[in-house]
């Protein structure tokens, strides 16, 4: 690594390190209030409706599909969980060695914030999916 990189990168987490706290705890906890709500409704919409469930049955029977009904939920699931975990351990990384003044914390913190970023980038677009698969669901009701 270039040593003429390193105080640039160490100042501008420590300049940043409060607001990177403070963002990964707000996700991390509307994440975690938001997950059973977000489940049940995609669960509820989507899954348990017969159209769905005809269609798995259709896959399976033609040996298309080898999950079960819920897999892509359980899938999403996890996801979030992992993300809620990921957040709230950057916030404690950000506020507990964050204040050490080494390039290795700051390394460290500033990876696990980008980590934390992409996994709530994939759970925003696996929830995306399903509320576009909802509304065309909705829809297909509505033209019947």
């Amino acid at each position: 690594m270039d040593q003429d990189i390193l105080p640039g990168i160490i100042a501008w987490h420590q300049e940043f390190r409060t607001s990177i706290f403070t963002s990964s705890l707000t996700l991390g906890t509307f994440l975690f209030t938001m997950k059973t709500f977000m489940i049940q409704t995609i669960k509820k919409e989507i899954y348990d409706t017969s159209e769905y469930q005809d269609n798995i049955k259709k896959r399976l029977i033609n040996g298309q599909l080898n999950v079960g009904y819920y897999s892509p939920l359980k899938r999403l699931s996890r996801l979030i969980t992992a993300s809620i975990l990921l957040a709230i351990v950057n916030a404690c990384l950000q506020i507990t060695i964050g204040y050490l003044e080494r390039s290795w914390v700051s390394w460290l913190c500033l990876t696990t914030t980008l980590l934390s970023w992409g996994l709530v980038a994939s759970v925003l677009m696996m929830v995306s999916k399903n509320m576009i698969e909802m509304l065309e669901i909705s829809e297909r009701k509505i033209d019947k």
